[in-house]
Parts: C-alpha cells; sequence; structure tokens
C-alpha cells in the first residue's frame, strides 16, 4: 500500500471516529494529508488540515490534538468560520475540540462581509467570540495590497455584549492615513449578528478642501418594525454638522427624509 494510499485511509478513519464517547453529542471531524497518532494519545495532523464541528469549520497548515487534555493546538490558521458572520485567519490557536472555547493569536477577521479588524489575541467563550484584545486596526474602508487603508480605529480591547446585541470597543483612537485625529474612551456598536440594534455605526473620516479632515460618527434608532432614524455628527475644524435620514416603510411605498444642521462659514451669516 502507498503511502498517499495510506494517508488517505487514515484521514477518513480519523474523521468517522467521534473524539467524545456520548454518542448523541456532535462529532468533530478532522482530514488531512497526513495524521500520526503517538503514544496512544496524541494526534498530529499537517497539510491542508480540515476540523469540523457542527457548522464550526477550520481550516490550517497543521495541528495537534490531545486526547488526554480534550485540546486541539493548530499552526497557521487559513480560514476559521463560525457559521454565522464572523471568519477569521491567525498565526495559531489552543481550543478545545468542538471549538467552542479557546485562545486565537495574531487573528485578522472578517465581520459581516464588511468590518476588518487585525488583533493580538480573540478569546472564544460558549462558541462565540467573546473577547478581542490588542487591537490594532478596525476599518470598512477598502484596502490596497501593501497599503493602510484611508482610515481606521485602533483599540485597546473589544467585548461582546450578547444581552444587548452590541460590541464595546475600550480606548479608541480614529486614524486618518495613519495619524490619530480623535479619541473615543468608549465605543458601543451593533453586533453584526443582528440586522437592526441601537447603537453608533462604523465611523467615517471626511477629506474635504473645504470643510477640512473630519469624522463622522451615525448613530442608529430603530424605530418599531418599520422605521428608523439615523442621527450623524460631522465633527471638523470648520464645522459642527448634525446630519439626520428617518425612513418608513408602508405597504405600498416607503418614505425617506435626509437634512442636516450646520454651523459653518462657507455661506456668510
Amino acid at each position: 500500500m502507498s503511502n498517499t494510499t495510506l494517508s488517505l485511509l487514515t484521514a477518513i478513519i480519523f474523521s468517522l471516529v467521534p473524539l467524545f464517547l456520548n454518542a448523541e453529542q456532535i462529532e468533530t471531524e478532522i482530514s488531512a494529508e497526513t495524521i500520526t497518532v503517538k503514544r496512544g494519545e496524541v494526534l498530529h495532523a499537517k497539510g491542508n488540515v480540515v476540523i469540523q464541528y457542527g457548522d464550526k469549520k477550520i481550516k490550517a497548515r497543521a495541528l495537534t490534538f490531545n486526547q488526554k487534555t480534550n485540546e486541539i493546538k493548530l499552526r497557521g490558521i487559513k480560514e476559521f468560520q463560525d457559521g454565522k458572520n464572523i471568519k477569521l485567519s491567525a498565526a495559531g490557536a489552543l481550543v478545545s475540540s468542538d471549538l467552542s472555547e479557546g485562545i486565537i493569536s495574531a487573528a485578522n477577521l472578517i465581520l459581516d462581509e464588511t468590518i476588518k479588524i487585525q488583533t493580538g489575541e480573540v478569546r472564544l467563550t460558549d462558541g462565540q467570540i467573546s473577547n478581542v484584545s490588542e487591537i490594532s486596526r478596525v476599518t470598512s474602508c477598502d484596502e490596497c495590497d501593501g497599503k493602510e487603508p484611508n482610515w481606521y480605529l485602533s483599540a485597546s480591547s473589544a467585548e461582546r455584549d450578547s444581552e444587548n446585541s452590541n460590541i464595546v470597543y475600550k480606548d479608541v483612537t480614529v486614524r486618518v492615513k495613519g495619524l490619530p485625529v480623535a479619541y473615543i474612551p468608549y465605543l458601543r456598536m451593533p453586533d453584526p449578528s443582528v440586522d437592526r440594534a441601537i447603537g453608533f455605526l462604523v465611523p467615517e473620516a471626511v477629506l474635504t478642501s473645504n470643510l477640512a479632515s473630519g469624522l463622522k460618527l451615525p448613530y442608529f434608532i430603530p424605530l418599531g418594525l418599520s422605521s428608523d432614524l439615523l442621527i450623524t455628527p460631522y465633527f471638523s475644524s470648520k464645522t459642527k454638522t448634525l446630519e439626520y435620514r428617518y425612513r418608513k416603510k408602508f405597504r405600498n411605498g416607503e418614505l425617506t427624509v435626509n437634512g442636516a444642521l450646520s454651523d459653518d462659514d462657507l455661506v456668510t451669516n
């Protein structure tokens, strides 16, 4: 039997063996190009490693599974999907065999396909990301290869408030072209797992020739099931502006009202 056939057969066998004795629980499946077992308790997998537990899926370069401690050590995480709105890649991780608890190191997250986060550490609790620390970048701005985005946020940490469907960022610094332009000690933003939640949306940096560099900080307020209000303060050295947008859905149509209250010197008086 060739080594390739043997490796494939071993991967199939281990993908069918449950890592839990309780048959009612979901099984963790592991497949890879090469799988070896040492001392009957430690499993090593290398090359195109895939771990599947329910709707959670991880692709990595290599892993070590210790059956005694029931922990999986991952190296070179190419993709981590939580089955919802979060994807990430990372340098490594130490997680439980059901992928519900653990710590992920040097991670790049994508929330709801739009918000990109670079962070030093991600903590998993009860199958969800509960805390993120050492955040070097949060942005929804398109990035070019090898270049910084036009604007981004940095923060000391972010914590998930599941009860209120929010993510709370602490010690936030807003940066434009890498330069700090504003500091926010506490920023509460809607969790990407919900469609309509009250809170701040992603800030927007504005670069204009007549109003100087500024910052927009949208605040979303749902008003029942069919209407909402978006209030957006606009801060810069040359203007004080409060923008607003009201939306209402009807059975046979919709209404949108946009406007702003502004104090600047673009027009006399």
